[in-house]
């Protein structure tokens, strides 16, 4: 169960690093997008968001429901073997323990991974060339505020949340005095903070472009 709400976390924190790089246009209906942080970023509009945020986005959920089903599968066919061993056959394999066992098992349960990166990394590279903003000119340093507003947004709240809840269990450990160092409570609670922070600053830059879709719907 845990695997899985890793699992989770993961894939929506890949879905918002992808929706991040775009921005709503200040100034009329439409997108900027820009995948670094120098430039002004390139026009995107509407309908080329809306699909390639869908595109992305649908191939992250499926190949994220196939790993789960991957390592279900795994885990039936690790106990059916186990079953079968017992009451039926001597399976010397089961028996035989080597060191790179454990690096074996772990490459298994990734080998679908090698199919799916390089076809993840050309869907997210997908809007660079589409869009142009490979050859974009412009190199001047973006604000400081709109960087750490795109830094935050490619943060999902699941992950802001996991940081919180972490922090408040060491937090609660350290008051039991389960930790041989007094001061470790300071790090935990600087770590708390610093989600929070975090935590808040997503909520504005979020208010902040609805703000923006609001009005571009208006005119």
């Amino acid at each position: 169960m845990l695997g899985f709400e890793i699992s989770k976390i993961a894939t929506e924190n890949i879905k918002s690093k992808y929706k991040a790089q775009f921005t709503p246009h200040p100034n009329k209906e439409g997108y900027l997008f820009s995948h670094e942080d120098y430039g002004d970023g390139v026009f995107c509009s509407k309908e080329q968001y809306e699909s390639l945020l869908e595109e992305f986005e649908d191939f992250v959920d499926s190949r994220s429901r196939f790993m789960f089903w991957w390592f279900v599968l795994l885990i039936v066919l690790g106990i059916t073997l186990g079953v079968v061993d017992i009451f039926y056959y001597k399976l010397d394999f089961l028996h035989t323990k080597t060191e790179n066992d454990s690096w074996i098992g772990g490459a298994f349960m990734l080998l679908p991974l090698l199919f799916f990166m390089p076809q993840g990394w050309r869907l997210y590279q997908k809007p660079l060339h589409l869009l142009g903003s490979d050859r974009e000119f412009a190199r001047s340093k973006k604000p400081r505020e709109e960087i750490m507003d795109r830094r935050v947004k490619g943060m999902s709240m699941e992950m802001i949340l996991l940081g919180v809840g972490v922090s408040l269990i060491c937090i609660y450990f350290a008051l039991e005095g389960s930790y041989d160092s007094p001061y470790l409570i300071y790090l935990f609670v600087g770590v708390l903070l610093e989600f929070l922070y975090f935590g808040w600053k997503k909520y504005r830059a979020h208010r902040k472009e609805r703000e923006i879709l609001k009005r571009q719907e208006g005119e």
